[in-house]
């Protein structure tokens, strides 16, 4: 029978292990994995949107957005919606879905052309998870992907306690730490002395407690806002313990 269906390609062995389970519709995860530096060619027609995965992409990161919700939604019972939100954004920013990419192997699918695709490499992996749930729903309808979501990806992927503990944004934090304290804090961001540079200062209650700078006014303030973290010893507030994760909610 493999004679008469010609050998499997290389591509579709890796598909397969990422995966695990055959797909019905291959040439979907093919466009999943086509960075939009390539060039179209006979077999992905720009002109019926799929050249390259942007568009599944923008599908796959609503639909993982959703089921994240879910899965916090049982998984922390008693916490509120700050908390929730704050979790999936953690969940869904780019340097956690690029961790879990690699760790699927998304890197040996991905096809980009050249030096093109590495400039947007800090999002890279990241936007071919989402493209590939996009893929999987498309493939397999709304039930199976949501299987796939959870037991594929965020069940051997993802620490719910330890992600409720790390910080991935040191403002963040020092917003919570005022609100909790009822202190006022505030941000002079000016451009730079070196040429594409910002320089940022943080005063709590008019007092100048730290600057440095960043490429970026956001990255500047970033960092003005770890360093007070670290100064102040600045913690968060003892974060919840979540649940055991369900493996399907929709059975």
């Amino acid at each position: 029978m493999r004679g008469l269906l010609g050998p499997r390609s290389e591509f579709s062995r890796r598909l397969r292990k990422v995966l695990g389970f055959r797909p019905h519709n291959e040439f979907i995860y093919e466009v999943a994995f086509r960075h939009s530096s390539l060039q179209p060619d006979s077999r992905f027609n720009p002109n019926e949107g799929n050249h390259n995965n942007q568009r599944l992409e923008l599908l796959g990161d609503a639909f993982l957005g959703a089921v994240c919700a879910d899965v916090l939604y049982h998984s922390f019972p008693r916490s509120d919606e700050g908390f929730l939100s704050t979790m999936r954004s953690k969940i869904v920013n780019r340097r956690t879905l690029n961790r879990i990419a690699e760790e699927m192997g998304l890197q040996n699918l991905l096809k980009t052309e050249g030096n093109k695709g590495m400039k947007s490499a800090n999002s890279l992996y990241g936007d071919a998870l989402e493209a590939l749930v996009g893929a999987v729903y498309l493939d397999r309808g709304y039930k199976f992907c949501d299987r796939f979501v959870r037991q594929q990806i965020l069940e051997p992927h993802i620490n719910f306690d330890e992600l409720s503990e790390s910080v991935f944004s040191y403002k963040s934090l020092i917003l919570e730490w005022a609100q909790r304290n009822r202190k006022v804090i505030h941000y002079d961001t000016f451009a730079g002395k070196q040429p594409r540079s910002f320089d940022s200062i943080l005063s709590v209650d008019g007092k100048q407690l730290a600057r440095a700078s960043g490429s970026s006014k956001k990255r500047a303030e970033e960092a003005v806002a770890e360093k007070v973290v670290a100064r102040m010893k600045i913690k968060s507030t003892s974060p919840p313990r979540a649940k055991k994760i369900e493996p399907n909610y929709n059975d």
